[in-house]
């Protein structure tokens, strides 16, 4: 309230209107509370004749136009007042739910910013303002708007229930079910048992969050009230509920029609309607029912849903239906594109949406189908389709499906000491890899087909290539900078190596301390593993271990027997049936030979078999061993996506949730706020009267700067008592904004930063009582003035209500399509990985086992 207004008031104390005007006045606002609005004008122009300088009679006028369907001349009446004079809040309220009216929301949100921060004489009638325009825009579609008038609502009067449910419903409308459920809660607090109509809406709202109990009793409220159209959803909440003697009390007061659809409906909901809905046309259904019964059919019987959605087009959720049931034709007839186009609509809504997920997965199946190559450059192209485009993700789609033309890769695994490096360079007939009685391949040695050299891959990615003799220098340079090693390339003109590379690999039991990422790099980089046993040694507890790790990472293993010659032909056989009888066909054997005897002669027992075993059932078979292997990697792969997704969807479900208790919590604090600032203006002005009492009760008039003085003590002590009792509610609204990720660390403080200008607002107001009852001036002196400071402070929540009230627009839809493409791929992965295993006998879902065939 400004200061050209307090003293209005006080002129009306000391000059009242003319008891003519006033008895105009009350005369117009009774009939207009009972609908005649002829004789509300009439009143209202004869008081303001009377009394034209009185905003009375112009607030009776601009109320009657309102109520005659003139919004726009009601606020042009209020209009020609603020002309003449500042307008009290409660009238400010007047003009937003007419703004809201003609749709003017810049207008009505500057005006609802211009009573924040304001003591209001008469916070419920204001508040009855705010909701009438919270519902006019709601109404209109204009969300955002709505919510802060319903917020601001609940702010000056926390039992107004209809503004609870206007913000539940908000909530809905952006899925947060959570948040609706506890705005409900509040509501449903104070609602009046004998107010059917809010009753109706509270119980159709937890209807919709599923929770029966309190739909029931609430409808039952609204129905015992007389709101006929609660009826129908409480029979169908009875239904639910299976209370057969209520559903027979209300139905005996149903229309036979409307009972008719209730009864289909449960029928419906029981399974048991397949006669009864043939007769229920969706004209029949009204429209309290509607929601629900489009929501059933969809559940229980899409082409009933699609036979209403067509008769009502217009109806909520149709069109969602009806896009549903088209990209359903077209995926029928084979149409992928315009199927997948037409599911966006119905992805969007929470009606359709499992529905609409279910059949883009399978338009996506259908256009990736069961090749892996399409399927990686399907999904890779989508991916890049996307906005914003996943174009990582996409790239390493595009570098797993380039491996498929790559050799195979094997890498070569076993304990210390079991011959590895000696195998390796059997097959290759020449001594490449580090062979030695100590660990001596501490890291990965990558044997490919070319001219002879080396090339070393550090950790940051860098290159370095030379000469193979140079090698142990280029290392030992490599360690002095302190960068790892990623692994070695040796390249080698070797025959062998043109269609099956090797990867050496450190012995799994090594002693000293090799890092099991080398491993896990080699794996990452073989399409299968060979792992080579110690015939003196085969198959312990430890070495089986380590292997089946191995096919845990979806890596296939074969096996060898290398030393064969120490133990001989029986020992031989011996280790066989024992790795048999350990393993089964979690590694199937390949051979058994003496690796060393090998690089001395190719014709040493067991060689040539093994190679022969290689050349058949590896290199032959090149191409399923590196579909299976790509198979798992992009089962993997996007396991991991989809695992990073639902982590990061869980957290933002964490922040949401602190979000709404960073909006509870700061309006607990302007509630609390409203009623400190009140009860300080009272106290101020009764203290500065008291003390000016007796101040001038003494001999000598006191000066300006006693008085100032007195007002400056009152100010500080305030001041100083408000901040220490609002200490602990402040200190949770700023670690709530931190938490939520609304401000950086340590500047929760801007959320609560207008505490003290409310405060200063309220301490000024409270001077200026005191001034209109005392007429001295000189009370105001500097040092009210200094709190008059604190007055006019604006709207010291825009920002923050900005972020926080406003209706966010649903940003589920980029999220439902990645999902719903990820679990495509993994089904066309899947599938892929099926068929080469109906025709090689592979294992699935790991393909692990040795392709047959």
């Amino acid at each position: 309230m400004g200061l050209v207004d307090r003293f209005e008031r006080l002129l009306d104390r000391i000059m009242p209107p003319p008891e003519e005007a006033v008895r105009a006045l009350r005369r117009g606002e009774a009939l207009l509370a009972h609908g005649d609005v002829r004789a509300a004008l009439s009143l209202a122009a004869e008081a303001h004749r009377v009394a034209p300088g009185w905003l009375g009679p112009m607030v009776l006028r601009s109320d009657a136009l309102a109520a005659d369907g003139q919004p726009g001349e009601a606020l042009r009446v209020l209009d020609d007042a603020a002309r003449e004079r500042e307008l009290p809040a409660e009238v400010l309220g007047r003009v937003a739910a007419l703004a809201a009216s003609v749709g003017d929301v810049a207008r009505a949100l500057e005006v609802e910013r211009r009573t924040r921060g304001r003591v209001v004489v008469d916070p419920k009638g204001l508040a009855g303002h705010f909701l009438q325009a919270a519902e006019r825009f709601e109404a209109a579609g204009e969300s955002e708007a709505a919510s802060r008038f319903a917020r601001a609502a609940t702010i000056l009067d926390p039992a107004r229930s209809p503004a609870w449910l206007l913000l539940a419903r908000a909530a809905m409308a952006v899925e947060d079910p959570s948040r609706a459920r506890r705005l409900l809660g509040r509501a449903v607090v104070s609602i009046d048992p004998s107010d059917g109509p809010t009753n109706h809406a509270a119980g159709s709202l937890a209807w919709r969050l599923d929770d029966r109990a309190l739909a029931v009793r609430c409808l039952r409220r609204a129905w015992v009230c007389g709101e006929e159209g609660a009826a129908p959803l409480l029979v169908v909440a009875l239904t639910a509920a299976d209370d057969a003697a209520a559903i027979e009390r209300v139905t005996r007061g149903l229309e036979r029609p409307l009972a008719r659809v209730v009864a289909a409906l449960g029928g419906l909901a029981r399974g048991e309607a397949l006669g009864a809905r043939e007769a229920v046309g969706a004209e029949e259904v009204p429209e309290a029912l509607w929601r629900y019964a489009i929501e059933l059919a969809v559940k229980s019987d899409l082409a009933l849903a699609v036979r209403w959605a067509t008769e009502a087009p217009e109806r909520p959720g149709s069109a969602e239906v009806l896009a549903l049931a088209s990209a359903a034709e077209d995926l029928a007839r084979g149409e992928v594109a315009g199927a997948a186009e037409k599911l966006s609509l119905p992805l969007g809504s929470a009606l359709t949406r499992a529905r609409a997920a279910a059949l883009m997965a399978r338009s996506f199946e259908l256009a990736w189908g069961a090749s892996l190559d399409t399927l990686l450059a399907g999904l890779a192209g989508w991916l890049r389709s996307r906005a914003p485009a996943d174009e990582a993700l996409a790239a390493s789609l595009d570098a797993l499906r380039r491996s498929l033309d790559e050799p195979l890769r094997v890498a070569l695994l076993g304990e210390f000491s079991a011959g590895k490096s000696t195998v390796v360079n059997a097959w290759v007939g020449a001594a490449l890899s580090a062979v030695g009685v100590l660990p001596t391949t501490a890291r990965v040695y990558w044997l490919r087909q070319g001219e002879a050299r080396a090339r070393v891959l550090d950790a940051r990615g860098g290159l370095r290539e030379g000469p193979i003799g140079a090698l142990p220098e280029a290392l030992r340079a490599i360690e002095a900078e302190g960068q790892a090693v990623a692994h070695v390339e040796l390249f080698h003109p070797s025959g062998a190596l043109a269609h099956l590379e090797l990867l050496d690999t450190p012995g799994s039991n090594a002693t000293d301390g090799v890092d099991p990422s080398i491993t896990r790099h080699a794996l990452e980089l073989a399409d299968l593993a060979l792992w080579v046993f110690d015939a003196r040694q085969a198959g312990k507890q430890s070495e089986l271990e380590a292997l089946r790790a191995v096919r845990g990472e979806g890596v296939p293993v074969l096996g060898v027997i290398n030393k064969a010659d120490v133990v001989g032909a029986e020992g031989v056989a011996e280790v066989v049936r024992s790795l048999h009888d350990a393993l089964g066909s979690e590694a199937p054997l390949l051979g058994a030979f003496s690796a060393r005897e090998a690089m001395a002669d190719h014709g040493a027992p067991g060689w040539g078999e093994f190679r022969t075993s290689v050349g058949e059932r590896i290199i032959a078979r090149r191409d399923a061993w590196k579909r299976l292997r790509a198979s798992a990697r992009l089962r993997g792969m996007l396991t991991e996506v989809r695992r990073a997704r639902e982590e990061e969807e869980a957290r933002e479900a964490t922040r949401r949730g602190v979000e709404a208790q960073l909006v509870d919590a700061l309006a607990t604090l302007r509630e609390e706020l409203s009623r400190r600032a009140t009860r300080v203006r009272r106290e101020v002005a009764a203290s500065l009267r008291e003390q000016w009492t007796s101040l001038r009760g003494r001999e000598s008039a006191p000066s300006d700067e006693v008085l100032n003085d007195v007002a400056s003590e009152l100010v500080h002590r305030c001041l100083q008592r408000e901040r220490a009792e609002l200490a602990e509610l402040r200190a949770e609204v700023e670690a709530l904004a931190v938490a939520a990720g609304a401000v950086r660390p340590g500047l929760g403080a801007v959320f609560t930063a207008p505490v003290d200008g409310v405060i200063r607002a309220a301490v000024s107001e409270g001077v200026r009582d005191a001034l209109d009852q005392a007429l001295r001036p000189s009370v105001l002196g500097q040092s009210a003035g200094a709190a008059a400071q604190g007055l006019d402070i604006g709207d010291p929540w825009r920002e923050v209500s900005g972020a926080l009230d406003a209706t966010r627009a649903p940003t589920h839809l980029p999220s439902v399509m990645f999902s719903v493409a990820l679990d495509a791929a993994l089904e066309c992965t899947t599938r892929t990985a099926a068929a080469l295993a109906e025709i090689l006998g592979v294992k699935v879902p790991d393909a692990t086992s040795e392709p047959k065939d």
